[in-house]
């Protein structure tokens, strides 16, 4: 499987964190890293994450029960059944690769990240250690909630250590398969 692009987007999650901030940062490609040619969005969590994603994939493998994942270390490949065993995801950092049944392996083997026919695609979830302990970020809605109604952005910046940078590879950015994955993984980052 060959994937290709670069990170466009960067969405900041804390536990706790009140709302949803940009930064500037933008993931290039380097030699010997994988390419994405899906939509990438890209999280930032308090970190360990692999239990946010053990909780996403039992939530899936009930609508898909035949739930196929790949999480080995970055640049390796193979897939399985998902068992509902967290020990199967890497605690610090992992290649997740997801698709819905086996059939759609053979899909993503030939299509790459697209949409099948009955409006499901396979997905990636590439997360690692955040290799910073301070980030200037932009708040673009008010974190502290007031509600006056006029807001300008402002930077801000991000302190801390122990989060995970997670990179969400959908098919697309606005198909509902795309955006109801992306409403799922955020509310299990939001509550773990």
């Amino acid at each position: 499987m060959r994937l290709y692009g670069v990170a466009q987007d960067l969405f900041i999650f804390s536990r706790g964190a009140a709302g949803v901030f940009t930064s500037s940062c933008l993931a290039l490609p380097k030699e010997g890293l994988w390419m994405i040619t899906g939509h990438d969005t890209v999280l930032v969590a308090r970190g360990p994450v692999n239990g946010m994603f053990a909780s996403l994939l039992d939530d899936l493998s009930v609508r898909w029960p035949d739930l196929r994942f790949s999480a080995l270390p970055p640049g390796h490949v193979s897939f399985s059944r998902w068992r509902g065993q967290v020990s199967d995801l890497p605690e610090d950092r992992a290649d997740l690769l997801v698709a819905v049944d086996e059939g759609m392996l053979d899909h993503w083997e030939e299509c790459g990240y697209e949409l099948r026919g009955d409006g499901c695609g396979p997905f990636g979830v590439l997360y690692r250690p955040a290799p910073w302990s301070t980030l200037p970020i932009k708040f673009i809605a008010d974190p502290y909630e007031h509600g006056i109604g006029i807001f300008e952005p402002y930077d801000g910046i991000l302190v801390g250590g122990g989060y995970h940078l997670v990179t969400v590879v959908t098919p697309d950015e606005d198909s509902e398969f795309s955006q109801q994955l992306l409403r799922s993984i955020t509310r299990h980052m939001g509550t773990a």
